[in-house]
């Protein structure tokens, strides 16, 4: 029972955030793995900053997303989006004092921080220093800041976000498929279905010069994504020919088309990958090999269906 919850679960979403240009993210995401060695990793986009792995030995999905410090509105989108915020901190303690790292720790803690961890990738640094400078700007327990130096470190930490009570970000799986009254208010961003867009490509409106297709690839990480429900807005007019997507730091954006498949269930490696696909226009150009794959019973019209959370999808978004 435990496997078959835990092969549908959705990812834990770990934000990797560097404090120091002299920290490598991708070193300390390579121990992490190092801790399985039956690790699986998924590649939708080798250029992203977002890395998926299945770990067997945790029987867990984990994604690791890497922001740079640097990028204010970035790290604000990445911290209200994923389960747990890891600061990776430099050898040299006083780097922390710089007014640029105490204005990222104002904004963020402002922001709202999920679960918050810091790691020191070496044994030189002394913790209690690193814990008085951390404490200057919010309190932090000491079982927070943890040593990532070696594969026991890394199988502890793992262990830690893998097991760990903490009621996970955006965890909504509970809502109802159906929109009901509450969930169709306002804007698209009332149920805070967000994307990680791992690619995003400007495509040509052939219907209209004066407008752009954006073609946006990625996981959806939230509520599900409603198809059918027309947004009401007192203050703005709005047609209801299709759903709007918000997309963090963007704003809302009506929908074309979306194609999407749904994940594979863990450790089931005998299960076909299903494809669906959804437009405004019931008509949706997909790529040959998938389109073979699509049965007409699983094409998913627009009446009373929602996107479901742990998905892979595609969306063709009308950029006025």
């Amino acid at each position: 029972m435990v496997n078959q919850e835990r092969g549908l679960q959705m990812p834990i979403y770990v934000g990797v955030i560097p404090l120091d240009d002299s920290v490598d993210a991708k070193l300390l995401i390579t121990l992490l793995t190092k801790t399985d060695k039956n690790v699986q990793k998924q590649i939708f986009n080798s250029n992203s900053n977002i890395s998926h792995y299945y770990f067997q030995r945790y029987q867990s999905r984990v994604s690791f997303i890497t922001a740079n410090p640097k990028d204010l509105f970035s790290c604000i989108d990445l911290v209200n989006m994923v389960d747990f915020v890891l600061f990776v901190t430099p050898n040299d303690a006083n780097v922390l004092e710089s007014n640029e790292i105490d204005r990222l720790f104002t904004v963020l803690y402002s922001q709202g921080l999920p679960s918050t961890l810091f790691a020191v990738m070496s044994n030189l640094l002394d913790l209690k220093d690193l814990k008085r400078i951390i404490d200057s700007k919010f309190l932090v327990q000491e079982d927070k800041i943890r040593i990532l130096n070696n594969i026991d470190d890394a199988c502890v930490f793992m262990r830690f976000i893998t097991t760990s009570k903490t009621p996970l970000n955006f965890n909504r799986d509970k809502l109802s498929i159906h929109a009901g009254p509450s969930a169709t208010c306002q804007t698209a961003a009332r149920l805070r279905s967000s994307i990680f867009a791992e690619s995003i490509e400007c495509l040509p409106c052939l219907e209209n010069q004066d407008e752009v297709f954006i073609r946006v690839k990625g996981l959806n990480k939230g509520a599900p994504f409603v198809l059918s429900e027309s947004l009401a807005n007192e203050t703005i007019e709005l047609d209801s020919t299709g759903p709007y997507v918000y997309l963090p730091g963007w704003g809302d954006f009506k929908v074309d088309s979306v194609a999407w498949q749904k994940a594979k269930s863990i450790g089931n490696k005998n299960e076909d990958t299903k494809f669906f696909a959804w437009s405004r226009r019931k008509q949706f150009d997909v790529e040959e090999d998938e389109q073979q794959q699509m049965h007409e019973q699983e094409m998913i019209e627009a009446d009373d269906q929602c996107l479901p959370c742990n998905l892979y999808l595609a969306l063709l978004i009308i950029f006025l």
